[in-house]
Formats: structure tokens, sequence, C-alpha cells
């Protein structure tokens, strides 16, 4: 599924640009928690701050910019 998302189904330029920024910022929140949960060990509280952390990154923007290319490709078949 990951594969037809990022290889199969095409995107517009925009949608490519919005991928590329948000990709950025939502890699270095996972690198930086991936540290912290190795270091500090995860709590309830640290897992409820990393969720929220990715939503202020773009999670939601991320996710929406694949289901509208997919939304799309569906039409189109």
């Amino acid at each position: 599924c990951f594969k037809l998302l990022t290889v199969v189904i095409p995107k517009t330029t925009e949608e490519n640009a919005g991928i590329a920024r948000l990709k950025a910022k939502l890699k270095a929140v996972v690198d930086a928690e991936i540290v912290s949960m190795v270091t500090q060990g995860v709590t309830e509280e640290s897992a409820a701050s990393f969720l929220q952390r990715l939503r202020e990154a773009g999670s939601g923007e991320y996710r929406e910019i694949y289901q509208r290319a997919y939304d799309r490709w569906q039409g189109e078949k």
C-alpha cells in the first residue's frame, strides 16, 4: 500500500511540495522522539506529547494530501 501511495499514484507539483515539506518536519519530530524514548523511556504523558507534536508538525495535512491523491486516482480508474 505504501508503494502504491508513494510511487504509483500520480501527485500534483503542489502535492509533492507539501509532502516534501511535511515529511522533513515529521521526520525531525520522529527522530527526536526515538532518541528520547531510548534515553528516557516512554510514559503515557510522553506518548501523548509525541502525538501532539506530530499533529503540530502537520501529520493530518500529510495524510490529507495522500488521501486526495488516492481519491483522485480511484476516480480515474
